[in-house]
């Protein structure tokens, strides 16, 4: 649209050359194209003061949008942060987890060891004091005799 209008700016301005050069005698087709570019001279001023507010927007827009997406990065980069933080702790908490699982299995199979061997034993002493009892009922039934 602007240079549209700087086209019939030079195009008025071309016809009041040719109408000065041809020596129209005619004082109101020289003041009606006077009118015309003085027109066309408002309109293209308005045009440019309208392209520099356009313009001015634009730009406020571009820095709006630019702050938004800068504050969405460090949004972004704050929440893939939390995520590996709480994926190393999770990492962290299984290693636990596991290493106490270990142990809770070696644990309860070290007891059972232990009271597989304390039965072992609490068997070999009964077998000892039947055998020290039968022995001794033995003594007694000869001693009786």
């Amino acid at each position: 649209a602007e240079a549209d209008l700087k086209r019939e700016l030079q195009d008025a301005q071309l016809q009041a050359r040719n109408a000065g050069k041809a020596e129209m005698r005619s004082a109101a087709a020289l003041e009606v194209a006077e009118q015309r570019i003085a027109a066309l001279e408002a309109s293209l001023h308005q045009s440019s003061s309208t392209a520099v507010t356009l313009t001015a927007r634009v730009a406020q827009a571009i820095a709006d949008a630019d702050t938004q997406a800068n504050a969405l990065r460090a949004k972004l980069a704050a929440t893939e942060q939390a995520a590996q933080d709480a994926s190393s702790r999770e990492h962290e908490l299984l290693g636990r987890i596991k290493a106490l699982s270990e142990a809770s299995a070696s644990a309860a199979q070290q007891h059972a060891k232990e009271l597989e061997q304390v039965r072992q034993q609490a068997a070999l002493d009964v077998a000892a004091a039947r055998a020290a009892e039968g022995k001794a009922a033995e003594e007694r039934g000869r001693l009786c005799m």
